[in-house]
């Protein structure tokens, strides 16, 4: 019993997850932030709006392997962060390096989530990501 719950509470953290109330974001942020660019920039964003008061989510998507069986989860194509702050509305940001492309799947749900009211920003550094939440930035 102990070591699925073990197994759980790392996969949970794995794709970014709070568990009883506690943020398994952070150190997830930090193991990826060891994999590339784009995972340095998310965890770096994430940090700066947490600064100015606002609420990150990651909305993870994605699979994992357990016991032999592929487990997907999340929405294929949403944005990486979901950011709110009591009295504003809440904005989706796409995080991209300076030379990363959204794939068909982004482009359909963002076009999805705009239809839906939703504003969506592609944001390529935390200065961009820092403007479009506060609203110097226009969608």
């Amino acid at each position: 019993m102990g070591h699925d719950l073990e197994r759980l509470g790392r996969v949970l953290e794995r794709i970014g997850h709070r568990v009883c109330g506690t943020a398994t974001g952070d150190l997830a942020a930090t193991r990826r932030a060891r994999r590339g660019p784009e995972a340095r920039l998310l965890a770096a964003i994430t940090r700066a709006l947490h600064r100015l008061g606002y609420q990150v989510e990651r909305q993870a998507v994605g699979a994992y392997r357990i016991h032999g069986r592929w487990i997907r989860y999340g929405i294929p194509g949403q944005p990486d962060l979901l950011i709110r702050k009591s009295g504003c509305p809440d904005i989706y940001l796409e995080v991209k390096t300076a030379r990363g492309r959204l794939s068909p799947a982004q482009r359909h749900r963002h076009a999805q989530l705009r239809r839906l009211g939703a504003t969506v920003y592609v944001v390529r550094s935390v200065e961009e990501a820092v403007a479009a939440v506060t609203g110097r930035r226009r969608a």
